[in-house]
């Protein structure tokens, strides 16, 4: 039943391991606490099979993984594909996921490709992301047509950002240093 934010600055070298392990509910963050504690996402897999159980059931994905708006993604390196693919559930689709995941900690993924493709509904806050180490950006928010948000991104130079913004037809914010073909 523990369930409680932390938000604990822990020193370096702690260990950490189990920390949080059978704590289902645990939402909270954790310092910087990395490796196996329960509440984070590892990898990129585990984040595609979070959001995969998310959008088939929300009440059941936070049993095991919290609620979506907390999750710990500092590991993830990939964000491709994200919503697109892996959000066709029951509950929530591709066309109709709008969570708030603007918390989440994207600065170690390399790509973002095709993440809110599709994503008809999304038009979340994502301004304060770090996107510094991607370097792939295509069709990120192709299609998502209720997205209308400033994000003011500082791209790497070289990103690809080809038709990242095709048919996101009301978006009207500065990307950074994005240049070429993004449709807005």
């Amino acid at each position: 039943d523990f369930n409680q934010v932390l938000c604990w600055e822990l020193p370096s070298g702690a260990s950490t391991t189990s920390m949080f392990t059978g704590c289902c509910t645990c939402t909270g963050c954790v310092g910087v606490v990395t490796g196996d504690y329960g509440c984070g996402i590892p990898d990129t897999a585990g984040l595609q099979a979070a959001v995969t159980a998310w959008c088939a059931n929300p009440a059941t994905a936070a049993v095991k993984y919290g609620n979506i708006t907390t999750w710990i993604t500092s590991e993830v390196t990939s964000m491709a594909n994200l919503i697109y693919i892996y959000c066709n559930g029951d509950t929530i689709t591709q066309d109709t996921f709008n969570e708030d995941i603007s918390r989440w900690d994207v600065s170690s993924a390399t790509s973002f490709a095709n993440t809110f493709r599709s994503a008809d509904a999304f038009n979340q806050d994502l301004s304060k992301w770090t996107v510094s180490r991607s370097t792939t950006f295509q069709y990120m928010f192709s299609q998502a047509y209720d997205f209308n948000q400033v994000l003011c991104w500082e791209l790497p130079s070289g990103a690809s950002t080809t038709s990242m913004f095709t048919g996101c037809c009301t978006c009207t914010g500065c990307v950074g240093v994005v240049t070429g073909d993004y449709g807005c």
